[in-house]
Order: structure tokens, then sequence, then C-alpha cells
């Protein structure tokens, strides 16, 4: 019994760091730049989202869609606005 109660503790301590800030790795960051994008605001998933779209068009969409739900989330940081992210675009080109 005791085992399992251990068992049962430790694997809460692993899984609950989940929510903790991301560590990034070099791959993460490299991905981000490669973009013209800031890996601190966006996953690597998100990344690959935007990535996996065809036109520059579609990129856009998808960075505005992005931070639109980040926006809902309050996951963004202090003092980032929509402006920021269509400015973000612009600067890429992707506007």
């Amino acid at each position: 019994m005791k085992a399992c109660h251990a068992l049962a503790i430790t694997l809460f301590l692993l899984t609950a760091g989940g929510g903790a800030a991301q560590e990034l790795s070099q791959g993460h960051i490299a991905e981000a730049r490669v973009l013209g994008l800031d890996p601190h605001l966006f996953t690597r998933s998100e990344l690959a989202q935007i990535t996996a779209e065809p036109t520059l068009r579609d990129r856009r969409d998808r960075l505005r869609f992005i931070l639109q739900m980040k926006e809902r989330r309050g996951e963004l940081p202090k003092g980032f606005t929509r402006s920021e992210g269509d400015r973000m675009a612009r600067r890429l080109g992707w506007w």
C-alpha cells in the first residue's frame, strides 16, 4: 500500500509542473527566429501551425487567430495589443 501511495505522489509531482512556464529549447528559439517571431510568445505547436500554412496570407491569418485566442485566455504579456500583432505581421511581409 505504501509503494502504491508513493507512486501516486511521484506521478502527481512529475505532472504538476505542466502549468509552469516552459523552458525554451534551442530548436524552439531557432524555429521562432526563422519566422521572425518571439519564442516566448508562441509554443512550438503554434509555430508549427503558422509554418504549415501554404501562403503568407494564411500565415498572417493563423498568427492573428492565435493572438486572438491568447488574448481571450489572458495569455498575452501586459501591454501587448492586437495592433502589435498586426505590426508583427506587416514587419514579416505577411500583410
